[in-house]
């Protein structure tokens, strides 16, 4: 087989994240044609246009070596995965893994194997995802890719909803980070575990973590560290406010999880399942439209924890069966009842007086709440903006 030291050399100069220095690297003479497609699509990865990728990589002459041909499809399979694009992920790392094994290529093996568990564990595939992680344990070089290894089975065990054998899991490897210097393994590793920590309601636990990972400026996961740091701080004390960074608002993701919260709690359902919707299709292999998730564990994570504890607001007592509302007062409480999650002044006023909002309505809005208040004892509160029954 062709030696691909230089190609491997500026794979790991890229992985190190000096781009200065790959692009110079990949303007060498040395490499040939396809090398070089093949390391400047990384760039295009890199700047997430996934489908420039694509295109661009399968329009590469490989010329049958093997090698190549497992690194273009193994690159492929990244980009789809990018797209949340399960299947084609899927079909493409296949394909990766046969080439790697015809030419024994160790550390390309466990990659796309590692990665096929991802890929199935995203399809709610949990067995399978289980299998394809002992078949890349069979490839493990380094402590690194051990570590991998440990976090992929927490995440799975953590699925399956069995917390606290996932704790244990993570536990018990956790004095191997201490031999690892890539960063972002190490703070994924313990993102992880402070995740799994929250959906087994230890709330400490979780708590201590990221208050030492919100010290970590340069991380590709900075973001979601920040928007769960701001969550978990309201879980432990339910008095805090939460103010978001502005820096989430950089992240797709992050800033429309943001908006769906604050929308919500200010009693705006209808927009906020708008943005629901956005964020179904954004990451669908976790979310689902109406408000709902894919995996039932996931229902303990702490975005839709919090998204619980904005529907939870109102009370589930039912009304005196011998107190009898009529007109207004009871189109108040049927609205207010009705509602999954607190409704804003606005869309109350819309609801009873079947009209567009005016502020006109507002002193009559206030009067109906007091009075409803009064005759039917019946606490009606305002946070946020955000009407319910308490």
């Amino acid at each position: 087989m062709k030696d691909f030291t230089l190609y491997k050399k500026a794979i790991l100069v890229f992985k190190e994240g000096h781009i200065s220095k790959y692009n110079t690297l990949i303007s060498n003479k040395f490499f040939s044609h396809s090398e070089r497609r093949l390391l400047k699509s990384r760039v295009l990865l890199r700047d997430k246009q996934w489908d420039n990728a694509i295109s661009s990589l399968l329009k590469i002459s490989l010329d049958n070596h093997l090698y190549l041909i497992a690194e273009r499809d193994a690159l492929v399979s990244y980009a789809y995965s990018c797209k949340s694009d399960w299947q084609n992920a899927f079909i493409f790392n296949d394909k990766s893994i046969d080439n790697y094994k015809m030419i024994l290529q160790l550390d390309g093996l466990f990659n796309s194997l590692y990665n096929q568990s991802v890929y199935t564990s995203r399809m709610g595939q949990v067995e399978v995802s289980s299998y394809y992680i002992e078949k890349s344990a069979e490839y493990c070089l380094n402590i690194d890719q051990e570590i991998l290894l440990v976090r992929a089975k927490a995440a799975n065990l953590s699925k399956l909803g069995m917390y606290k054998k996932a704790i244990e899991l993570l536990k018990e490897n956790e004095s191997k980070l201490v031999e690892i210097d890539n960063e972002y393994t190490i703070n994924e590793y313990r993102l992880v575990m402070a995740d799994i920590y929250f959906r087994n309601r230890e709330l400490e636990s979780a708590f201590a973590i990221y208050k030492s990972l919100i010290q970590i400026k340069k991380t590709p996961v900075r973001m979601r560290i920040l928007f769960e740091y701001k969550l978990i701080e309201y879980f432990i004390d339910k008095t805090s406010c939460i103010s978001w960074s502005e820096h989430i608002k950089d992240n797709s993701e992050y800033s429309l999880k943001v908006e769906i919260i604050d929308l919500l709690n200010s009693g705006r359902s209808d927009e906020a399942q708008d943005l629901w919707i956005k964020l179904a299709r954004k990451v669908p292999h976790y979310y689902l439209p109406n408000f709902k998730v894919r995996y039932k564990s996931d229902e303990k994570a702490l975005f839709y924890s919090y998204i619980q504890l904005i529907r939870n607001k109102k009370s589930q007592k039912v009304l005196d069966a011998n107190l009898k509302l009529s007109g207004k007062q009871e189109a108040l409480y049927k609205a207010l009842r009705g509602a999954e999650f607190p409704v804003s002044k606005e869309n109350l006023i819309e609801m009873i007086w079947a009209d567009n909002y005016d502020p006109k309505y507002d002193a009559r809005l206030y009067k109906l709440i007091q009075r409803l208040k009064e005759s039917a004892k019946i606490d009606v509160l305002c946070e946020k903006g955000g009407y319910f029954i308490k």
